[in-house]
């Protein structure tokens, strides 16, 4: 009857935790929300404000008015991943998994990239298998974790720098996709991708983790892969994920 008693206990204390961890969650996801919807106004009002500015030839204030548009969008970025975290965890998401050729994933986002690059006046080196691996993934989901990485390296690669995309399979049983960028920029955002030291040696970590990139963790870990930051032996900012390929 003890025994029972305590099982009983242990499963009610359980059910209220995981209830209150949902809640926490809900009530997180709901703050962003509302702090979002005030910043698509900021952005509004400045992007209207800084087509006036460029008709009247004003630099200085379309340089000043580009920073709190930069700003803003930043934090829509972040606030969007910390929305989209908070509901992953509270409804859960049901991925639509389908054979994909991780080249014309690639090659499907370059027309969102480029013009972030042209904009750093970088270039785009793509070093990818004449033959393209295919993994089981969701295409929408992949598609989304490349361009933030590409995005991510881009930011923290210097002007007139070089961004670099590779593809490998290992044994057909894992698709390693690298993406990196040299010179680093001179102020250098760092970065924390939790990884496994056992199965990643050489790997390096830095203090810090910005929403998107944990965002980008969580779905590359419902695809059973692992997203890492790479050793000294990529110069630069530098990303690397795996995923299982189809043939595994």
């Amino acid at each position: 009857m003890a025994n029972h008693t305590t099982e009983a206990l242990i499963k009610g204390q359980t059910l209220c935790s995981n209830r209150r961890l949902e809640q926490a969650l809900q009530v997180a996801a709901s703050i962003p929300l509302k702090s979002k919807n005030l910043l698509e106004k900021i952005i509004l009002t400045s992007s209207q404000l800084n087509r006036e500015l460029l008709l009247r030839g004003s630099n200085r204030e379309v340089r000043l008015v580009n920073t709190i548009l930069t700003s803003a969008w930043n934090l829509w970025n972040e606030m969007s991943a910390i929305i989209e975290i908070a509901t992953l965890e509270t409804e859960g998401i049901d991925l639509c998994l389908q054979p994909v050729a991780v080249n014309a994933a690639i090659n499907n986002i370059l027309g969102q990239v480029v013009p972030i690059l042209h904009s750093r006046q970088q270039a785009l080196t793509l070093k990818l298998m004449p033959k393209s691996p295919t993994v089981m993934a969701d295409p929408l989901r992949l598609e989304q974790v490349l361009l933030t990485l590409l995005s991510n390296v881009s930011q923290n690669t210097a002007t007139h720098g070089s961004i670099f995309t590779s593809t490998t399979a290992e044994k057909s049983k894992i698709v390693t996709v690298k993406i990196w960028g040299n010179p680093p920029a001179t102020t250098k955002k760092t970065t924390d991708i939790l990884h496994d030291q056992a199965e990643h040696n050489g790997c390096k970590s830095a203090p810090s983790l910005t929403t998107e990139l944990a965002l980008c963790k969580y779905l590359i870990k419902l695809h059973k892969g692992k997203l890492w930051l790479p050793g000294e032996t990529i110069p630069g900012v530098a990303f690397a994920l795996a995923l299982p390929s189809v043939a595994s």
